[in-house]
């Protein structure tokens, strides 16, 4: 990691750390750790019609590869596939389903799923750390609740996955930084899992829906979901929603037009699920929840930042116009709120950084995305271009310090703004 900065290298003035990316899933995550009466249950791969498929209880289809765009040489392609629409409910008949485009386990880049890969990778790229989400597994363990009925094994499977993540950490000496997925449908074992991923495994946050009243668990203000606030709050465990988390029960899949090909169709998905965020995020600062759990910290991913300054001012104009009884209720302005509980990452904009003095610089994260499609690979050109015109001690916040101090990772050495 280079100390001295350049006009052409500012990423190598700082640990650089990435606030969100994503690991392929190796077809043995499971059935390599799992105890001897669940393994022929467990998620498994097999390659049918030339397509590697996720399939679990025997031959129930379990979702396809985990999403990757960087093949085994490195070189990145563009677009993706329509979404399955078929339901495939086993491998004779996913012989029958005509779609061999999605790759391999053999075709993605060993950075998808090896620690020692993704630490090389993160070196020639000018990166620290990385914040890592799932990708066959859900974002936000979705699947796991809508595809498997016994709750026994779906605790299992995020167990295991936890555990995995957290060999997978340990295997990259702490660069990797992987959330732990939550059995969010259980409210006990929504809280032991939260203890367990933090205290026993040492994992750095979790990852969790955002929109549980729409898949029909209590929304975020019952006590339902008193206790693990409870618990992130008093550790200062991030609590992370990855847009897409709730991506079956989200309105805005439906929001194309029908007549729409694949590539326009995620053209157009893709930016709104900035919309979820913001809704999100105003359901927060309004309910008072963050009153009653003032060590909070809740990150949107993958979200992008432009979007934040209208919906705060938003918030602001509408607290006095529309909520005169309610808002007497909450001990702060929305944008104190906002400051103080949370935080967004941002990869590809460049406009949104003229408003870091409205969004508040100490809230911005960045990210790459890798390796899913409209990931920032190769990025560094990118970066040190869009962060060229931003203030050093900005930039220091954006690309390293914020992310060290919510994530608590321990920099090797002080890094020289």
């Amino acid at each position: 990691m280079t100390t001295a900065e350049s006009p052409q290298d500012i990423l190598g003035s700082y640990h650089v750390i990435d606030g969100d990316a994503h690991w392929t899933e190796p077809p043995d995550l499971w059935v390599s750790r799992a105890p001897a009466s669940l393994k022929d249950r467990l998620p498994y791969v097999k390659r049918v019609n030339g397509r590697d498929h996720w399939f679990i209880e025997g031959g129930q289809s379990f979702g396809h590869l985990g999403t990757c765009i960087v093949d085994k040489d490195g070189v990145k392609h563009r677009g993706i596939e329509a979404p399955e629409t078929q339901e495939v409910v086993d491998s004779d008949a996913l012989a029958n389903f005509k779609d061999p485009s999605r790759p391999t386990f053999d075709d993605v880049h060993a950075a998808a799923y090896d620690a020692t890969a993704r630490v090389k990778l993160l070196d020639s790229l000018g990166i620290w750390a990385q914040v890592v989400y799932p990708n066959a597994a859900g974002l936000a363990t979705l699947k796991f609740m809508n595809d498997v009925k016994d709750p026994d094994l779906r605790l299992a499977l995020v167990q295991i996955y936890n555990d995995a993540i957290a060999e997978w950490q340990q295997e990259s000496g702490g660069r990797l930084l992987p959330q732990a997925i939550l059995p969010f449908w259980d409210q006990e074992a929504l809280e032991r899992e939260a203890r367990r991923a933090v205290e026993d495994l040492g994992l750095h946050g979790v990852v969790i829906s955002d929109k549980p009243e729409q898949i029909g668990l209590p929304d975020f203000t019952t006590s339902y979901w008193a206790g693990f606030w409870d618990f992130c709050s008093s550790t200062g465990t991030p609590v992370n929603f990855h847009v897409g988390g709730n991506l079956d029960a989200s309105p805005i899949m439906k929001m194309p037009w029908d007549n729409f090909g694949p590539e326009a169709w995620m053209a157009i998905t893709a930016p709104l699920f900035a919309l979820g965020s913001a809704r999100t995020m105003m359901c927060f600062i309004y309910s008072g929840l963050l009153d009653r759990h003032p060590g909070l910290k809740l990150v949107s991913v993958e979200s992008g930042i432009g979007w934040i300054p209208y919906f705060l001012e938003a918030m602001e104009y509408q607290l006095v116009e529309m909520m005169p009884n309610e808002g007497k209720n909450l001990q702060k302005r929305p944008t104190e709120y906002f400051r103080d509980h949370f935080y967004a990452t941002f990869w590809f904009e460049r406009e949104a950084l003229k408003y870091l003095d409205a969004i508040g610089v100490n809230n911005v994260l960045v990210e790459t995305d890798y390796p899913h499609p409209t990931c920032l690979y190769p990025h560094r050109e990118h970066l040190n271009s869009t962060l060229a015109e931003v203030a050093p001690e900005s930039r220091r916040r954006i690309l390293q310090d914020n992310a060290a101090e919510l994530y608590r990772i321990d920099l090797p050495t002080p890094a020289q703004a």
